[in-house]
């Protein structure tokens, strides 16, 4: 996770023996935005989280995995659920 801003925080604590991150958004601060980001732009993509993170520059980001996260195979990549963007 990244942090480049003041409208969001990010704190890591330990709770019941797990590292957790806290992410802090000021929802208050009319220029906040959220998006569903896809691996390769694509609804089945394989790509890095890592990847996703320099493509896209986001002040936080939060891996949701909504998919087989430890698939071997490309193939194997499955999106589990529903994927909302924009209300559709």
């Amino acid at each position: 996770m990244l942090a480049n801003s003041e409208k969001i925080s990010i704190e890591r604590k330990e709770v019941q023996g797990k590292i957790v991150n806290i992410v802090t958004v000021d929802f208050n601060i009319p220029d906040i935005t959220f998006d569903v980001v896809k691996g390769n732009d694509q609804l089945v993509g394989w790509e890095e989280f890592k990847s996703i993170i320099e493509r896209t520059k986001p002040a936080a980001a939060i891996n949701g995995n909504f998919f087989n996260a430890y698939a071997t195979e490309e193939n194997e990549i499955v999106p589990w659920g529903y994927i909302y963007k924009n209300g559709k």
